[in-house]
This record gives structure tokens, C-alpha cells and sequence, in this order.
């Protein structure tokens, strides 16, 4: 279902996704886990938003992503891929979706 709307262009929708996964990958980032059991949620959650942003730019949809969430998804892989530790807490502690 969620699939679904994003591909038929709600990209409201992905963007909220992107927050929720971008949250429980900084969550998860707390725990005791291995390195490598991080890296690999953190790039699986990566790919798919990136996945997110160029389904987006596609001219197979009617509608393409806005600039509103296709900044929104951005700063999500952003944080992921260098996560500041100011940001990692503001975005896994204070930001309401």
C-alpha cells in the first residue's frame, strides 16, 4: 500500500518513510550492535531513499517529486551517510513527524 502511493507520485508520504527509517537507523545506532550490522542498516536505508529520490526525477511518473520532499528525503541520506552528532540527536530525539 505505502509502495504504492509513492509510486504513483505521493511523495509526502516517502518523505515521512525517509524520517521514520532515517530515525530507527540513528535509534539503532545507540544499541549494542556490531559495526557492520550498523553499516549495513544504514546502507540499506540509504539505498532505498536514493531509490526514492530518482523514482522522483523520473519522467515515468506524472508528477515529480517537489522540492520540499525531495530536500526533506535528502537531508535524511545526509544525516545517514555522515552522521554529526548534533544532528543525530536533534533528528532521532527532537524532530516531530
Amino acid at each position: 500500500m505505502l509502495i504504492a502511493l509513492v509510486c504513483t507520485g505521493d511523495f509526502v508520504v516517502g518523505s515521512s518513510i525517509a524520517a521514520a527509517l532515517t530515525k530507527l537507523v540513528l535509534r539503532s545506532m545507540d544499541h549494542n550492535i556490531g559495526a557492520s550490522v550498523k553499516n549495513a542498516l544504514s546502507a540499506d536505508v540509504m539505498l532505498i531513499l536514493t531509490s526514492m529520490l530518482s523514482l522522483g526525477q523520473s519522467p515515468a511518473l506524472s508528477a515529480p517529486v517537489d522540492a520540499d520532499c525531495y530536500d526533506r528525503i535528502a537531508m535524511c541520506v545526509r544525516v545517514l551517510a555522515k552522521p554529526d552528532p548534533i544532528i543525530k540527536y536533534v533528528q532521532s530525539k527532537h524532530a516531530q513527524d
